[in-house]
C-alpha cells in the first residue's frame, strides 16, 4: 500500500499499515495484509458498477470498494461508511 490520498496528496500509511498489500491472484481469491493482519478470502471485480467485492474468509458479507483508477502498475479504491470516505492507493510490487 502507497498510502492514502486526501485532497489530492498521498499520505503515508501509519507505522502499522507500512508492509499491507493486496494480492489478487487470478482464481478470484485474494491475500492481503491489514495492519500487520494476514487476511485471505475472495473478490469480484463489478465493471458495471465499478466497484470491487471482497470477501474476507471470516465474513459473508463483502466490504464494497468502488473502483477509481486501475493501471497495470496503480490501483486506486475508495471506501465509504456511513461517516467518512477514504481512498487507498496501492502500488504494483516492484
Amino acid at each position: 500500500m502507497e498510502g492514502y490520498i486526501y485532497w489530492g496528496i498521498t499520505f503515508s500509511p501509519e507505522e502499522t499499515e507500512k508492509n499491507d498489500y493486496l494480492n489478487f491472484i487470478e482464481d478470484g481469491t485474494f491475500i492481503s495484509v491489514d495492519e500487520g493482519k494476514l487476511e485471505n478470502g475472495t473478490w469480484k471485480w463489478d465493471l458495471k458498477n465499478k466497484s470491487l467485492h471482497l470477501c474476507d474468509s471470516k465474513s459473508n458479507k463483502p466490504i464494497i470498494f468502488g473502483i477509481i483508477k486501475v493501471t497495470k502498475n496503480e490501483l486506486i479504491l475508495l471506501l465509504k461508511d456511513n461517516e467518512d470516505s477514504i481512498k487507498l492507493k496501492f502500488l504494483a510490487e516492484k
